[in-house]
């Protein structure tokens, strides 16, 4: 059997995806399995050439994106299964569920199997698929877990992740009780008009000018985190402050940390877990990252900005404590002071068990999980001739190979005749 893995985000997938390849390994020794990234040039000749039986991809969100999936099940039969990698919405907003069903157009039989971390999302994202016609049955979403999180239980013998070396430096000058970890994610900042709608899984057609309006909002709140870090750090010189950007956010835009000696600034791309066990407490913006808070013991605190609460929700999750951005500062000193603790609650254990299928007492293993599924014995759904996606992906494919045939020919008889003028 050969099992093609697709990336999106490698910096955040790749650890997640070798962890389901040793199960499935383990499961079955003589299988075949590739991780391969799908936005490079090579990625359609490796599937040609490969072949796939199976293929595991992160979900049909962005417009267009199913395409060639339609070419590979057709010609190939792959069994094809999406792993919503970002498992959390929040379920107030409905755009937010929106994005999670996606903005593609597809028929109910491309998709074998939608895996999701926690029954509610499933529940709730695999319900409007199935009213879209995207899905066939309810049967075909499943509730596996997060593997990230496989990390803080006792099954996994792995350790840590290496820090760089000017981070475990610099921690090591500090105590975790006053070592105070803010995370960031205000990537929304950077958009554009343009990059909204060359994003495709933004629905920027239809929802622009409340797109325009949280790209202007993130950038205010995104100043005011900036302004109340640092001066927390200028209050407590004697405490250490970890700022850890989101991967997908520009270093430059935080410069304001590098030069303030008792703010580590953590530019690369560490996972939570990595550096959850060396914080006392976390300041977030309504993250996923506070699962690792939740599962490592650690207090946390939600910032909310008077302007931005539609974009950086709580998610409806408990926190020790929840402020507006200017109370940064009195927070800081409340929990060094001993006043904020971590204490585990059934709305936590809740969270635990709806969002991610933790439940405690229980194992938990959704790498393996997720390799069952891949190794089922199960065809894989016919795609009808009458499917119109299918004709649609077919022209589409002609098309896009015709245009860039063409473009690849300009280019060069370019460069030919550039260097023909050149000689003579």
């Amino acid at each position: 059997m050969k099992i093609l893995l697709v990336l999106n985000k490698p910096n955040r997938e790749i650890p997640i995806m070798e962890s389901i390849t040793r199960e499935i390994l383990a499961l079955r020794p003589d299988a075949e399995v590739e991780i391969r990234e799908m936005c490079t040039p090579e990625f359609r000749r490796f599937v040609f050439s490969y072949r796939p039986d199976v293929i595991l991809t992160f979900p049909f969100t962005c417009e267009g994106f199913s395409r060639w999936y339609y070419i590979f099940k057709i010609l190939f039969g792959s069994k094809i299964l999406s792993l919503r990698a970002e498992g959390v919405v929040d379920f107030t907003s409905e755009y937010n569920v929106a994005w999670a069903v996606g903005f593609d157009r597809y028929g109910k039989s491309l998709v074998d199997y939608e895996l999701f971390w926690g029954e509610k999302l499933a529940r709730a994202v695999g319900e409007r698929l199935l009213l879209t016609s995207k899905i066939s049955s309810m049967e075909r979403v499943k509730a596996v877990g997060y593997p990230r999180l496989e990390y803080y239980f006792d099954h996994m013998q792995e350790q840590p992740t290496e820090l760089p070396a000017r981070i475990k430096q610099k921690l090591a000058c500090y105590n975790r009780s006053n070592t105070i970890l803010f995370i960031t994610g205000f990537h929304l900042a950077n958009y554009t008009r343009q990059s909204l709608f060359d994003a495709k899984d933004l629905d920027a057609g239809n929802n622009l000018d409340e797109l325009l309006e949280g790209v202007e909002l993130s950038k205010q709140f995104r100043s005011e985190w900036s302004e109340n870090i640092v001066k927390t750090a200028s209050e407590n010189p004697n405490c250490l402050i970890v700022v850890k950007k989101h991967p997908i956010e520009k270093k430059e835009d935080y410069d304001v940390f590098l030069d303030i000696g008792n703010i580590l600034f953590v530019f690369e791309d560490i996972q939570m877990q990595d550096i959850i066990p060396y914080v006392g407490v976390l300041f977030h913006y309504g993250s996923t990252a506070l699962v690792d808070a939740y599962l490592s013991k650690t207090p946390s605190i939600y910032v909310s900005s008077a302007r931005n609460k539609q974009w950086y929700s709580d998610l409806g999750w408990p926190s020790n404590l929840k402020i507006q951005v200017e109370g940064v500062p009195a927070a800081a000193k409340d929990y060094l002071n001993g006043l904020i603790q971590f204490e585990p609650t059934p709305e936590i254990n809740k969270v635990l068990k709806d969002i991610f299928n933790i439940e405690p007492g229980k194992p938990y293993i959704p790498s393996q999980e997720i390799a069952k599924i891949l190794l089922g014995q199960e065809p894989p759904q016919k795609i009808s001739y009458f499917d119109k996606y299918l004709w649609m992906s077919v022209v589409g494919t002609v098309y896009h190979s015709i245009a860039h045939r063409l473009k690849v020919f300009r280019q060069k008889h370019s460069v030919k005749t550039r260097s023909n003028q050149q000689l003579n």
